[in-house]
């Protein structure tokens, strides 16, 4: 039972690896894996003092240990979760505050790994983390300390306690097997998943006397080949391949093996006991605590960070957690008071539950009561079209859509309706005023390849089909409301994330290549070759990740285009990729210290190569090329707002209300492309 420091060496090359890998630097791309070397960490640390308890008493004392466990992590991961909450009440917009507060109660509960897997809240490639995202990791390994005990007891009284956990272990590994590619938010957040992980750690302990009977040279190696296997696993994992699944079971050996023979001759010892690693593992877990917050709610406030201020923000949280470490850790660790009965520490983590629960619930209202004390948002200039608030005075028109990549079709949105100005949607609705197919079931998310067929409108004149990912989507409003006023049939074919092009692509939700799209394309292909529809309308995003490092270039991903338009029936409308706007609009909005035109973007960011994949797959089959950014933008800018409309529910889709604005201007193009011989 003695201290090992290599030990603590290793704790802090394991909050290292992960602080490195969120702030983007020195090129760890897995660093992720030193939350693989928490949990075996811990699992060998908890189980050794429990089988110490049991071989000095027989039972475990569940009280004194759980109050233990409570002096231990509450009062830092508690403090930690109070500070969040306050500095993010002045730097997160009020829009997304009452998310933010949700995320804190589940976290101080340690059930932010639960909610975020209800979520599926995706870990690698969200665009507006919650800064208390990291407390996932805290709710698994709390959760586990919470059954472990019990377990462990009832493993040891039933006589084969190897043979329990070993089943238990693989059992856990299968499941994270079999749930990676099939439910990936579950596989990566649930403790069922993860459990094989502190169960390593927990055989290890259990078997550590008979593997210390083994040369002390070979142990030692076994240390230095672990090492290279983290190392290994930290600069080569692409978080895209599918976590945690089978990849995790390397930096799970390689942890092992690495407390396996640290200490033995030979070993890494040395090297992991080095003051800078220890005094790392020391404030590992205040570190762990602030460093994400620390970086995610400085991104908010300023934007993209360069390295130069992400190196800072490191440093920053080094400080930080060496105040927590010094303030809230170690006297907490040491109380007389606390220390003379559980039944204390118990009630004292409860308090500090409590606490975190009505300070939640503070900011909630707080935010509530900012949100609606903001109104709709002001405008710099009240004669200025860009800031919305001046309408047409006659009905605009579109101007014909051209096949051309370097002729857009100009507009501007249609009148105001008459009446008081009112923003629409409501600020408060914008980010759910959404297209609704998949909520109708006409549509796929990321799961499933067999398209729905919603046969939509009624059975005019002409059959429209709509194909393509969530920015096709977008534009469903728009068309229903033409099919609504010309008697057209739609149907709607939509798949998020899932772009139209022969490619193999990346899903960054899933974490791994996106087959499901693939099928899902040539399903469609199928299905419209056999329905023949008079028109077919495809939109994409422009972000495309390809398995292929080459097929990142424009060319190619516009000539993938252009091999499955060939494919498709009849005639054919592309409508480019809206403009992307430089921030989460109705956030932006909600801000009492913004403007509606602090929110707008510049046009060079919003447009950028725009059209070189649209627009030259367009030509390449003779397709008419709507181009909806004249609409949407001026010479100079893209405003958030236009003529008292939410243009984004984000910062790349559309508001529902904004895509019915834009149907006169759609309209036309779709007319051209339908007179067109077949």
């Amino acid at each position: 039972m003695q201290f090992r420091p290599e030990l603590e060496g290793l704790r802090g090359v394991a909050v290292a690896l992960v602080v490195l890998f969120h702030a983007r630097l020195l090129g760890f791309s897995g660093g992720f894996v030193g939350v693989d070397a928490f949990y075996v960490l811990s699992g060998f640390l908890i189980t050794r003092l429990l089988l110490g308890e049991i071989a000095a008493t027989g039972s475990l004392d569940l009280v004194t240990f759980y109050a233990r466990r409570a002096r231990r992590i509450l009062p830092a991961a508690i403090a930690a979760v109070v500070v969040v909450l306050a500095c993010s009440a002045f730097v997160v917009a009020p829009l997304d505050l009452p998310a933010i507060t949700v995320d804190a109660t589940a976290s101080g509960l340690f059930a932010g790994n639960v909610l975020f897997a209800i979520r599926a809240t995706d870990y690698f490639a969200s665009t507006t983390p919650s800064p208390f995202l990291h407390y996932w990791s805290l709710g698994v390994e709390e959760q586990f300390y919470l059954v472990w005990p019990p377990f462990l007891l009832l493993a040891f009284r039933s006589r084969r306690p190897s043979l329990i956990i070993c089943a238990a272990c693989l059992g856990s590994l299968a499941l994270a097997i079999v749930l990676t590619p099939v439910l990936a938010p579950w596989a990566f957040y649930g403790l069922p998943t993860r459990a094989w992980q502190l169960a390593a750690g927990a055989l290890l302990a259990m078997h550590r006397p008979a593997l210390s009977r083994l040369p002390s040279l070979a142990l030692g190696v076994c240390a230095w080949i672990g090492l290279a296997l983290l190392a290994v696993a930290s600069t080569t994992l692409d978080p895209t391949a599918g976590y945690p699944g089978v990849a995790a079971i390397v930096p799970t050996l390689a942890v092992v093996l690495a407390i396996c023979g640290s200490d033995r001759r030979g070993g890494p010892g040395r090297l992991l006991a080095l003051a800078p690693l220890r005094a790392l593992g020391r404030i590992s877990f205040s570190l762990y605590l602030y460093h994400w917050p620390v970086l995610v709610l400085a991104a908010i406030a300023v934007g993209d960070l360069s390295v130069i201020e992400r190196w800072c923000l490191v440093g920053l949280a080094v400080v930080v957690a060496a105040m927590s470490r010094r303030l809230i850790e170690q006297p907490f660790l040491e109380p007389r008071r606390l220390r003379a009965t559980s039944r204390r520490s118990l009630v004292f983590g409860g308090s500090a539950i409590a606490m975190v629960l009505v300070a939640a619930q503070i900011v909630g209202l707080s935010a509530a009561s900012s949100l609606a004390a903001s109104g709709e948002p002001r405008f710099a200039d009240a004669t200025s079209p860009a800031s919305g608030t001046s309408a047409a005075d006659t009905p605009s028109t579109t101007a014909p859509a051209t096949a051309s990549p370097t002729v857009p079709a100009t507009a501007t949105p249609g009148p105001t309706p008459a009446g008081p100005r009112e923003l629409r949607p409501r600020l408060t609705d914008a980010r759910d005023d959404g297209d609704g197919l998949n909520a109708r079931g006409c549509g796929l998310s990321l799961r499933g390849s067999q398209p729905p067929l919603c046969d939509l409108g009624v059975a005019g004149p002409a059959t429209v089909a709509l194909v393509g990912d969530s920015h096709a989507a977008q534009w469903f409003p728009a068309l229903d409301l033409i099919a609504e006023q010309r008697g057209w049939r739609i149907l709607p074919f939509t798949k998020d994330s899932c772009i139209f092009l022969d490619m193999r692509i990346i899903s960054l939700h899933l974490e791994r290549e996106y087959t499901e799209c693939a099928a899902w394309r040539e399903n469609v292909i199928t299905i419209l070759q056999r329905l023949r529809p008079d028109l077919v309308v495809v939109s994409s995003s422009r972000w495309v990740h390809p398995v292929e490092p080459v097929d990142a270039d424009a060319a190619r991903q516009a000539d993938a285009m252009a091999r499955l338009l060939r494919r498709l029936p009849g005639r054919v409308v592309v409508i480019a990729d809206t403009p992307l706007s430089q921030v989460d609009v109705p956030a932006c909005l909600s801000r009492r210290d913004h403007t509606a035109e602090m929110c707008a973007t510049s046009r060079g960011y919003a447009l950028t190569r725009h059209l070189a994949r649209d627009g030259r797959a367009a030509q390449a089959v003779d397709a008419v090329l709507i181009d909806p950014s004249a609409w949407l933008c001026d010479e100079q800018t893209c405003p958030a707002v236009i003529d008292w409309t939410i243009v984004y529910r984000d910062d790349h889709h559309l508001t529902a209300t904004m895509a019915r604005r834009l149907a006169p201007m759609l309209e036309p193009g779709l007319l051209e492309a339908l007179s067109r011989p077949k």
